[in-house]
């Protein structure tokens, strides 16, 4: 996506830099964007020799891929990271109404 404003329903604006200030989930809700479904997949992985992360070859890491859909299935998020194991924690929380555990929503 560029880096102008996108527009959905109703020219909602639902893409611009510095729109996002907390949750994409709650900036796009009131625009009637919010995603009713995710799929997650996390992978271990060797990330060593990777070169923004400095890290000797053999250090395991973890690659979280998720992609959440609309109630159209439209998909809406795409995500694509990899994180250092000994210096991340992943929680995953699912449904319509989340709890913070541990400080993290």
């Amino acid at each position: 996506m560029d880096q102008e404003a996108q527009t959905g329903p109703a020219g909602s604006e639902i893409y611009a830099p510095t729109a996002l200030r907390n949750s994409l989930s709650d900036h796009l809700g009131p625009r009637g964007l919010r995603p009713v479904r995710a799929v997650q997949r996390i992978l271990a992985v060797d990330v060593g020799g990777a070169r923004p992360l400095q890290l000797p070859r053999g250090a395991a890491g973890l690659r979280v891929e998720r992609t959440c859909f609309l109630a159209s299935a439209r998909v809406v998020e795409i995500v694509d990271s990899v994180y250092c194991c000994d210096v991340h924690d992943i929680v995953d929380a699912l449904g319509p109404s989340v709890e913070t555990v541990g400080g993290a929503a």
